[in-house]
């Protein structure tokens, strides 16, 4: 550790401390003129509109002064990620939680209740939570034992097919998922998730052409 960032971490802990004896309001104050700024950059790549963000802000100031500065006091310095890394995680969580607040999550979608479990399970890895192919193919595999590669991509087409562009816009708007406060990587990033897809004109296209493609499939031998 550097020494800048060894007299940077002493610090922190020497602000946290006071928190946590005391709940000193200068204590508070003091760690507001220090990362304020951090608050709110985070913010703005979550939140473009200047006077909501200013409510995202007041919201994750309150999330990280309640219960005593729980949030703050959890921070564990022995970790792989400093004081400032790890904070910006956690300002984006709060963004992210913000948000679904503002927004709502979306509720389930009454044509995909109507699927088979395995559908509504393809559903809610691959369109809910946005996980790559094979990664919702290694998570489908461990409660359905040999599913192939092939019959996920036709689920996949089963859902595009009964899924409107609106409820495909709908979904893109939500599929915000939390970043990791154990990946150093993230910490040191915290970015903004990346654009959640393509326009719901565009979607609907992708679905005429997985049902053109299954029909086609369908007519081959074997």
């Amino acid at each position: 550790m550097s020494k800048e960032k060894s007299n940077s971490e002493s610090t922190v802990a020497k602000l946290l401390l006071r928190l946590k004896s005391t709940g000193d309001s200068k204590a508070w104050t003091q760690f507001l003129d220090s990362y304020a700024d951090t608050i709110l950059h985070v913010a703005s790549q979550y939140v473009y509109d200047s006077a909501l963000r200013n409510e995202c802000y007041l919201f994750i100031c309150g999330k990280l002064s309640n219960n005593g500065f729980r949030r703050l006091l959890s921070y564990q310095p022995e970790g792989a990620a400093s004081f400032s890394s790890w904070l910006k995680v956690v300002i984006a969580n709060l963004c992210i939680d913000w948000q679904r607040r503002q927004h709502g999550r979306v509720r389930p979608f009454k044509s995909i209740m109507k699927l088979s479990r395995l559908d509504q399970k393809v559903f809610k890895y691959k369109f809910e939570q946005g996980l790559g192919f094979q990664t919702c193919l290694n998570s489908l595999q461990a409660e359905f034992s040999g599913l192939t590669e092939p019959e996920l991509t036709g689920a996949v087409s089963r859902i595009n097919e009964v899924l409107t562009s609106r409820q495909h816009w709908l979904l893109s708007t939500h599929q915000s998922d939390t970043v990791s406060l154990d990946d150093p990587v993230l910490a040191a990033s915290a970015k903004q998730p990346a654009d959640p897809g393509n326009s719901p004109e565009t979607m609907t296209e992708i679905s005429q052409n997985h049902a053109h493609l299954q029909a086609a499939l369908a007519r081959l031998s074997p």
